[in-house]
């Protein structure tokens, strides 16, 4: 349990009620936490389940939260951290969920030094689909969450932010800023850009085969049905990482065109020998 105080949970503040955050609200929600949600461009009369306030402004969102999770889009969140940045003090926990961290987190770290724990995180799930009407409780079960102690002061604030995680069913593993936005271009940003490449090659070059698609090809490009304006900033805040997997993906592709002209079929069965070896170490 993450106790707040007198045995009970700590009060949690989530700014953002899209997919990510109102996973977050209603998967807390349902464990027992104090749970208080902030959206100006999110429509949440009638949506809410009971128990969940809706806070009218930033500051009604942070006035009790001993927790504060930042699900706003990627673009928002500087803004939104400075706003933050006055209305909190003590040992409040901060962590925005953005799936880039970067100058982002060096930005809100500088805003909340003194003010709060900033302990940046990011939960390794989500979904094509957008909104609150697409959030569900169960989204964090099982499911790796990244977690960034370096700006921390109090090793406690880590601690609490990860039992926070664990009480969702996330399973936390700690990584730097750097690494963070490293890994998940790889295995997050670069699949995303490669699935809409896909699909777009297919549907301005060969359109009338999208009639015959079987699981393989929807299962490959399933992310491509996700919000464009969301995954443009995404694939911009870290399209350094994202630029260099590709170049490195392209020469794959360079290699894999000319095994099938010289119809080299001991690197094509050790390439599909590697993929499928690496795909079944996923532990999922």
């Amino acid at each position: 349990m993450i106790n707040g105080g007198g045995g009970r949970k700590a009060a949690v503040g989530v700014a953002g009620a899209g997919l990510i955050g109102g996973s977050i609200a209603l998967a807390a929600h349902e464990r027992g936490f104090a749970l208080t949600v902030y959206d100006p461009y999110a429509d949440l009369e009638g949506k809410v389940p009971e128990g969940i306030t809706v806070a009218p402004d930033l500051a009604a969102l942070a006035v009790d939260a001993e927790i504060l999770l930042l699900a706003t889009p990627l673009g928002a969140l500087a803004h939104v951290g400075r706003q933050l940045a006055g209305l909190v003090s003590g040992d409040v926990i901060v962590s925005d969920v953005g799936s880039v961290k970067g100058d982002i987190a060096l930005g809100l770290a500088a805003g909340f030094a003194g003010r709060a724990e900033y302990v940046p995180s990011h939960p390794m799930a989500g979904s094509e689909q957008h909104g609150w009407a697409a959030a569900r409780p169960s989204m964090f079960e099982e499911t790796t969450v990244i977690v960034c102690p370096e700006f921390a002061t109090k090793p406690a604030s880590v601690g609490k932010l990860e039992a926070f995680w664990g009480a969702l069913g996330g399973k936390t593993i700690q990584l730097s800023v750097a690494e963070h936005d490293r890994y998940v271009a790889a295995v997050s940003h670069l699949p995303h850009a490669l699935a809409a490449a896909l699909v777009e090659l297919v549907g301005a070059e060969i359109p009338e085969a999208l009639s015959v698609v079987g699981p393989g090809f929807r299962d490959a490009t399933r992310i491509a049905s996700g919000a464009p304006r969301l995954w443009t900033e995404i694939l911009l805040a870290n399209r350094s990482a994202v630029a260099g997997y590709l170049e490195m993906y392209g020469a794959r592709l360079d290699r894999l065109r000319t095994a099938l002209a010289e119809c080299d079929h001991k690197y094509l069965e050790g390439l599909l020998d590697a993929g499928k070896r690496n795909r079944d170490r996923l532990n999922f």
